[in-house]
């Protein structure tokens, strides 16, 4: 439907230009490790974080992209796993978590199909893509990757896309996804993001909830050496009888992502949040937990990452966490050391 849609659309663009003589290709490792430990635990937990290539190849108006490797999802709260756990990374989404193929009309429009990182939130997946080594509580309510069709479209400050996808990865049912962007100056950025899946889509390994709506407010500025990126998620769970779901279930997360640029070569980045499921600790729908602490439940955490950068893409990040749930209350300390582009 998605591509049907994209080619009526192309009828009305210009002309594209002809494809290169011979495609352009460049490669991109990226390799870090990390050791995280919880609470003065007596052992640490240390991990490869990413041994991964990204892959893009330009042949004019068709190109693509691969990631391909091992890479791990530490999340602030929720308990580690190692890159090759059963039913966690790896094992989820498979070596190749990101590969998509795509068909640029002209400078507006263009098509594509494949794996992709989600489109809500403000944190994508892998470690040496966002501010913080671990992910956050507001990050882990989102889907991560998706299998499916997508159609971009940009013009001067706009962009939007729309996505038909495997909901929540699951393989077999679908959802909808899109993302409305305007970025008024090069310092500044407003998106609205949302997915939506049937009412009646069950869970799978990657959620224990698959039917839940999830609508992403995100904000981005940079100021001087500032930089901040909030956003606000809210979720909707319907009820269901095919999935013995009694009532409808809300929960929401705020957050503040930011870094301070000290100096070229050095930051601190910080990240502030809370999430609530809007509901009693007696509902028993099995829908009731949209946050991971259980109905009812909480979550606060505070997170702050120094980072030192040198020579070719060399990095070095410390990291203090702080989580207050309902039922948990965590402290986390470590590194990650590795190279990044």
């Amino acid at each position: 439907m998605l591509a049907a849609l994209a080619l009526l659309l192309a009828q009305m663009s210009t002309p594209s230009p002809a494809p290169s003589a011979s495609p352009a290709v460049a490669v991109s490792p990226e390799f870090t490790l990390y050791d995280l430990r919880t609470n003065g635990a007596a052992t640490s937990f240390a991990e490869v974080s990413n041994t991964l290539l990204n892959v893009t190849v330009n042949a004019g108006n068709v190109r693509g992209n691969a990631t391909v490797g091992d890479y791990g999802f530490p999340t602030v709260g929720f308990p580690f796993a190692n890159d090759n756990a059963s039913g966690a990374n790896i094992d989820l989404y498979s070596a190749l978590p990101v590969a998509s193929l795509s068909y640029t009309f002209d400078s507006h429009l263009s098509v594509a199909a494949g794996k992709f990182a989600a489109l809500l939130g403000q944190e994508s997946p892998f470690t040496y893509q966002n501010l913080n080594i671990q992910r956050g509580i507001g990050w882990a309510m989102e889907p991560t990757i998706s299998r499916g069709v997508q159609v971009s479209y940009s013009n001067g400050p706009w962009t939007a896309t729309l996505q038909e996808n495997d909901a929540y990865y699951s393989g077999d049912n679908r959802a909808f996804e899109g993302l409305i962007g305007w970025s008024p100056s090069s310092t500044t950025s407003v998106q609205f993001a949302a997915i939506v899946p049937d009412a009646n889509v069950p869970g799978n390994r990657t959620t224990t909830i698959g039917n839940k709506a999830e609508y992403d407010l995100m904000y981005a500025r940079t100021t001087g050496k500032l930089q901040i990126l909030p956003y606000f998620l809210w979720v909707r769970s319907p009820a269901s009888s095919v999935l013995g779901y009694t009532t409808w279930e809300n929960a929401y997360a705020a957050v503040l992502l930011g870094a301070w640029n000290v100096s070229p070569g050095a930051s601190i980045a910080f990240r502030f949040e809370h999430a609530q499921n809007c509901n009693s600790a007696t509902d028993t729908s099995p829908n009731a937990d949209l946050v991971g602490f259980g109905a009812g439940s909480f979550a606060d955490s505070q997170t702050v990452t120094p980072a030192l950068r040198f020579g070719n893409g060399g990095v070095l990040r410390l990291e203090y966490s702080h989580v207050s749930a309902t039922g948990l209350f965590q402290n986390r300390y470590g590194f990650e050391f590795g190279v990044m582009h």
